[in-house]
């Protein structure tokens, strides 16, 4: 329970996350159907549009302004849904309703749920093992993390071939990874470790060792993150007999489907499984050619035809009825022999994770997590390890939010302010060599956004990027920080910013890079700008190179990383130079930074220190005289 001097957090996030659900509620598609009958597994039909769900997806009843959460999408057509009903909602045979994805929604109405246990209700649809974690973002004290052995850990990790093959890998830890994974295994009940992760750091590694080991003593690990990526990047380095991915299947990494929890089940159930669901798949046409007969029809013949629609249907709520009883009843043994899990902060607290409590939650990328998004995943353990980085992203709201708040509002940013190195119980560890990028790139954060605490770890040779002969200029392998100086304006767009001239010098850049042997898919182009990107896309039409917002770009990288600064006016820079922002675009790049801007503009803060880095290496490169200068 909350206590009086902590209201103003738990009052503020109560109020952003009402306002934010609001917004969410209204502007999800609606789909008018009927309900056809069922209780636990619901069958809907179209009254207009076709709908466009995807087995997996959260649906909701829309009424008025809001979502109500129904269920999960077992199975769909353009004409027939199938949902599973989740929160046990009773719905009149035949009624109208408009459907709704109901997944944000859902996101807020748990966290929103969640909040009312804090301040001394009981949460109704979240499963709340452990309060302690509640009071650590309040500041409860802990004990000092103390001295940490530094003995070096070596791990057994899966390695992937190019061609798909899968092999146990022992790696060895370098130092800072070997202490922080030391002292997760020291880790008592009710204590949480923060571990900071700068770009390249190999905190994906770590991740997966802390939980091989933990798994190895037999405790049940839950790792979890806002990102489905940071979930697969950690699930995917672990052995599969223990381990086991929930989630949707097009919303995983290809390689990790084998990992799924539905995987799982369907080949367990082998054959068994696969003659249901060919008999569901019949009745399904069935009546969807059924359905086409009535229309037109006259009333003798729809009559008949209608009581043969029924009958069918009545038959698809059986065998759905036993499909659900079969994939449960092997779900819970799945999910049982699991010594690790991973899942998203929310589907954490979702069927079929919801009743399931675990020894540790490690949580990844927990600089972008608010508090209530994190505390989804914590309430389920005994034992925490957050990991994140301060000076990247911070958490993104719909609403506008000051600096100052967010730093309030953010998990990481909260858990540092009070478990910090300077904070009253320290209880943090840096990961401190970087692995990513070459020296020239990743030097420049560690001097100037890391203040000496991490330092690069990869050699020039293995990091510079290899041309075909004949390259231009301003593509020099030996130049991997390059700024390049578009003496050039911005434009608003609507409440964005777009850059004409900047937008054609990035591609200019892609298409020298490719010509010269940079393949596409190791190209990222990213700026801070949504209006920005769609021009920079539309350049690129025809190239098969990623472009897109920074803030979308966290947690990737990309050989080459062309970064479109955009602004040139003071106001827009306020956003544009946000150093967690501009840390986070640098950092992208292992073997090429094209930074593209005006560097007349680059006169404070981050952006003249980029400036004054560029020029050291003499590696600032004037796009309309065609030289450096």
């Amino acid at each position: 329970m909350a206590s009086p001097v902590k209201e103003d957090l738990w009052s503020m996030l109560e109020k952003l996350l009402e306002k934010e659900r609001g917004s969410s509620a209204t502007e999800a598609e609606r789909f008018p159907a009927r309900f056809l009958g069922g209780e636990k597994v619901l069958l809907f039909e179209k009254r207009g549009k076709p709908f466009s769900f995807e087995p997996g997806d959260v649906v909701g009843v829309a009424e008025g302004g809001l979502v109500e959460p129904l269920g999960v999408v077992l199975d769909a057509t353009s004409e027939t849904l199938i949902v599973e009903n989740v929160y046990r909602k009773r719905l009149q045979q035949l009624r109208e309703v408009e459907l709704a994805d109901a997944e944000l929604t859902l996101g807020y109405d748990l966290q929103l749920d969640l909040l009312k246990q804090v301040r001394g209700g009981k949460a109704e649809i979240v499963a709340v093992f452990n309060e302690k974690p509640v009071e650590l973002f309040e500041g409860a004290p802990q004990k000092p993390l103390g001295r940490v052995d530094a003995r070096t850990v070596k791990v057994s990790l899966v390695k992937r071939s190019a061609g798909g093959g899968e092999a146990r890998e022992e790696v060895r830890l370098d130092e800072s990874q070997s202490r922080v994974v030391n002292a997760a295994l020291e880790l008592e009940e009710g204590e949480v470790l923060l571990v900071v992760g700068p770009p390249g750091t190999g905190k994906t590694t770590t991740i997966a060792g802390i939980a091989e080991k933990l798994a190895e003593r037999g405790e049940r690990v839950l790792i979890s993150s806002h990102t489905n990526r940071a979930v697969d990047n950690a699930v995917g380095k672990l052995p599969i007999d223990f381990t086991v991915r929930v989630g949707r299947p097009e919303k995983v990494l290809r390689e990790i489907e084998p990992y799924l929890l539905s995987y799982k089940v369907k080949s367990a159930l082998g054959e068994r499984y696969a003659d249901l669901q060919e008999r569901i798949n019949e009745l399904l046409e069935t009546i969807r050619i059924h359905r086409g007969y009535l229309r037109g029809k006259d009333r003798s013949t729809f009559s008949l035809l209608e009581r043969s629609l029924r009958e069918h249907e009545r038959e698809l709520r059986e065998l759905l009825e036993e499909r659900r009883k079969l994939i449960e009843e092997v779900q819970s043994e799945v999910l049982g022999g699991a010594r690790v899990v991973g899942s998203t902060l929310i589907k954490s607290q979702l069927y079929p994770l919801r009743d399931y409590p675990f020894d540790t939650v490690i949580i990844d990328e927990a600089s972008q997590v608010s508090v209530t998004l994190a505390l989804l995943a914590m309430v389920k353990g005994r034992k925490w390890i957050v990991v994140g980085d301060h000076k990247q992203l911070l958490p993104i709201f719909r609403s506008e939010v000051a600096r100052e708040e967010l730093e309030d509002l953010g998990a990481f940013t909260r858990l540092m302010r009070f478990y910090g190195e300077k904070g009253g119980y320290p209880r943090t560890l840096w990961l401190r060599k970087s692995y990513r990028s070459h020296p020239d790139i990743v030097g420049f954060a560690a001097r100037y956004v890391y203040e000496g605490k991490i330092k690069p770890a990869a050699k020039p040779k293995e990091k510079t990027l290899a041309l075909s002969p004949g390259y231009p200029d301003f593509l020099e392998p030996r130049k991997p920080f390059t700024l390049i100086h578009v003496d050039s304006q911005e434009e608003r767009r609507g409440g964005s910013r777009i850059n004409e001239a900047e937008a054609r010098v990035c591609y200019e850049l892609v298409d020298a890079l490719t010509k010269h042997g940079v393949p596409q898919e190791e190209i990222g182009v990213i700026t801070p700008y949504r209006a920005q990107r769609s021009r920079i896309k539309e350049y690129l039409q025809g190239f098969n190179v990623e472009v897109n917002t920074v803030d979308a770009f966290q947690g990737r990288e990309k050989d080459v990383v062309i970064f479109s600064l955009t602004a040139t006016r003071e106001d827009s820079l306020a956003f544009a130079a946000d150093a967690n922002r501009l840390n986070v675009a640098i950092t992208r790049a292992r073997k090429k930074l094209l930074f593209v801007a005006n560097a007349n503009v680059m006169e404070h803060g981050i952006l003249k220190e980029i400036r004054e880095w560029a020029k050291k290496k003499k590696a600032i490169y004037d796009w309309r005289l065609k030289k450096w200068t």
